[in-house]
């Protein structure tokens, strides 16, 4: 038979994070935390360098210990960066690590389960780079990663998507730290990304910042203070908390009072209404509508007659009423909200134990799971469909960010990327071009992969990240080529968003073959992180 194992759903937050799974009955469920909220703080305290704390102790925490204490770390994914606490130098993904090794503990405890099986959300525009980092903090936290899916295909799979049944749903999903939107039909097949795009540098975190900031410049001014306050950490971190909970009033008032102390000089009640709120953060809104117009233009790109029949919203960021009162307003949209917080982490519970549920008849009538799926989509189970029958489905997905190789050109005299492989093409994606030579004699050859950086396609070198080993990939030993000679190359990506670079001189009949670097880590660099994440203990 099919593996029955229990399989959670987590939806790895920028600021807040969740886990979920399908219960007895076959409903999607959050798991409450220890404090008896269905979200967690992504926010790690290190307290020495042995033990950690997480959640909203770790939060509390950081207005005391802002040096000892990490937040939004989700924007770091897949970046070749460390960060020192109490002498240890840990990455995002080991930083990720404890995050997720705590919400699966709580789980387990919570729901008396042993298993370490998990899925785990990320963006649908994170490149392979954030892709394989999410994974890669999975393993380190010592969990058994069964998928990773996007979070706008995961919210659509927890808003009630029947088998066989045909629409197009736009997902705007605007979290914490990180905002992206999705187009994406549903068929009796499964479900078909169409377009998406996204931010992973904005978010609500940005719409926290746009109000402390605005309420300590009132402050100054009622008090007459000349000295900035928020280079003090403590006076920092107590309006950081304050705001966020006055934003989330703001969501329900029209306006909120917040209490301001700075040091024994001064203090003061500051009130701040949501007209004043929503024009200091309109230029943020429309980033996101700009977004929201790029997908749409994707989408359309694929589908001339794109028709969408349901709009979600997603993600707590999109409580905020200037959001649904944006899209109204430019769209004609009527809107579909959806658990926002918690649609995420229940999607990805339904996509995990499909997976674990997929199994498939052989000839003598036994049950086989060695079937392997078509490269070109992921299986996976829909079950409490009517009658109690599960029904297979597949998601196909696309090319979140555009890809190519390093080229010269000689008229510019300057390097600059090709992209042979565009954001938004089916995967599995393959696309072909030639290079030349530039100059006579030439012996060898080195071929370089990089990856869209930004949120436009662009040429330049510093709007694209390599992704290839280091090195990438040389032919040697030419025979002393002309000027203008062809290399022919051939760049594909699978479904699984790894890229592969094929070339062929044709006149020394050489070829090559270049595979992208889908880790910011090598393995020596994983198995160091899982000893470390091992070895330290939970501040209970």
């Amino acid at each position: 038979m099919a593996d029955k194992k229990k399989v959670f759903g987590i939806d790895l937050g920028t600021t807040y994070s969740a886990v979920a799974h399908v219960d007895e009955y076959g409903v999607a469920q959050v798991i409450e935390n220890e404090d008896g909220q269905p979200t967690t703080p992504s926010v790690v305290y290190f307290e020495d360098d042995s033990s950690f704390v997480v959640g909203q102790e770790a939060k509390n925490g950081q207005k005391l210990y802002p040096d000892d204490t990490v937040s939004l770390i989700k924007r770091n994914m897949g970046d070749r960066i460390t960060l020192n606490f109490h002498g240890n130098d840990y990455t995002p993904e080991s930083i990720s690590a404890l995050i997720l090794r705590q919400l699966v503990e709580v789980a387990q405890e919570m729901e008396d389960e042993d298993t370490n099986a998990v899925v785990i959300t990320v963006p649908a525009y994170f490149g392979t780079v954030q892709k394989q980092a999410t994974k890669d903090a999975g393993e380190i936290a010592g969990l058994d990663v069964r998928g990773i899916i996007a979070e706008p295909v995961a919210a659509a799979l927890s808003a009630g998507f029947e088998p066989g049944e045909h629409q197009t749903i736009f997902v705007y999903d605007l979290g914490g730290g990180t905002m992206d939107c999705t187009v994406m039909e549903l068929n009796e097949n499964g479900v078909e990304v169409l377009a998406t795009d996204g931010d992973r540098r904005l978010g609500g975190a940005d719409w926290d910042a746009e109000l402390l900031n605005m309420v300590a410049a009132k402050f100054m001014l009622e008090t007459g203070l000349t000295e900035d306050p928020t280079f003090d950490d403590e006076f920092y971190q107590d309006l950081l908390s304050n705001v966020e909970q006055a934003k989330i009033s703001l969501s329900r008032k029209k306006k909120v009072k917040i209490r301001c102390s700075y040091r024994n000089e001064a203090s003061a009640m500051i009130e701040v209404t949501r007209e004043e709120f929503e024009e200091r953060t309109r230029d943020k809104v429309e980033q996101t509508l700009r977004i929201v117009d790029r997908t749409l233009e994707k989408a359309r790109e694929k589908r001339p007659n794109l028709e969408i029949e349901k709009y979600l919203l997603v993600g707590g960021s999109s409580k905020m009423p200037m959001i649904p009162a944006a899209l109204e307003e430019r769209y004609g949209w009527e809107l579909t909200p959806t658990e926002y917080d918690l649609a995420v982490a229940k999607g990805a519970a339904i996509y995990g134990q499909g997976e674990m549920d997929f199994a498939v008849d052989n000839e003598e009538g036994t049950d086989s799971t060695d079937a392997a799926p078509e490269q070109s989509s992921k299986h996976f189970v829909l079950g409490g469909s009517a009658g109690g029958a599960a029904t297979t489905q597949t998601i196909t997905n696309v090319l979140p960010k555009s890809v190519g190789v390093l080229f010269f050109d000689p008229e510019r005299q300057e390097e600059y990327v090709g992209h042979i492989l565009h954001a938004g093409e089916s995967l599995p994606a393959e696309g072909t071009t030639q290079a030349r030579t530039v100059q006579d004699g030439t012996t060898s050859l080195r071929f370089r992969i990089f990856e869209q950086l930004g949120e436009v396609e662009s040429r330049d070198l510093e709007a694209n990240e390599e992704i290839s080993p280091e090195g990438g990939a040389l032919l040697d030993n030419l025979p002393h080529l002309p000027a203008h000679s062809e290399v022919n190359l051939i760049m594909s990506v699978d479904a699984d968003g790894i890229v592969t670079l094929q070339g062929h001189e044709p006149k020394s009949n050489q070829f090559f073959r270049l595979e992208a670097q889908v880790s910011a880590l090598d393995k020596e660099e994983v198995a160091a992180a899982k000893q470390q994440v091992v070895l330290m203990m939970r501040g209970d």
